[in-house]
């Protein structure tokens, strides 16, 4: 397989019909559309590129794309699709955390800076150990907002277990957003989307 990009930096995807390239330092996701022949002039190719977003999942960043949102404002203002029948997903009543769900939660702060939090990640190339939350991962979120408490330093969370820890003790609070997106995963830590690679230098 041959790199369409030679810089360095360059994680790349090959595929049936598409190729996938992240590129690292600039935090882009690019998609290029492979030729239908291999004899097919390579300038014919269209590429894309996607603004990666990094979010923590069990201490290891996990950067994943944005790309559909239920919320018309929200989408405009993430340069994501506006899909309103996502919304359709919202459950009625749901306290707490339901792995049986087609959706999961991703928890977004609002009175302090910091990448959001995903309960769940999908499994890597290279992971010989796949983590136990890996049958729960969905690219499908509610977006719940957390606030921390007056009278509690705000520090950084990297998992959903310190987020529900510090909502137990009373240090911050959660309420859903009533918004669902569709961010699919697509690095946690060193690891990849299976079949990706780095470019060549």
């Amino acid at each position: 397989m041959s790199a369409i990009d030679k810089r360095p930096g360059i994680a790349e995807f090959a595929c049936r019909g598409w190729l996938l390239t992240t590129m690292m330092a600039g935090a882009m996701l690019v998609l290029s559309a492979c030729a239908s022949s291999p004899t097919q002039d390579r300038a014919q190719q269209t590429r894309i590129e996607l603004p990666l977003v990094h979010g923590w999942y069990e201490g290891q960043i996990a950067d994943y794309v944005t790309t559909d949102m239920s919320s018309e404002t929200m989408a405009r203002a993430n340069s994501a699709n506006y899909a309103p029948r996502l919304a359709n997903l919202l459950p009625a009543n749901q306290p707490q955390p339901n792995p049986h769900s087609a959706i999961a939660r991703i928890y977004k702060f609002l009175n302090y800076t910091q990448p959001s939090v995903l309960p769940s990640a999908p499994t890597m190339e290279g992971v010989s150990d796949p983590d136990d939350d890996a049958a729960n991962y969905t690219p499908l979120w509610e977006l719940m907002g957390v606030t921390w408490q007056a009278g509690h330093a705000p520090r950084e969370l990297r998992s959903e277990d310190e987020v529900l820890k510090a909502q137990a003790a009373g240090e911050l609070v959660i309420a859903p957003l009533n918004v669902i997106v569709n961010c699919p995963v697509v690095r946690v830590g060193e690891h990849f989307l299976p079949q990706t690679r780095l470019a060549a230098h």
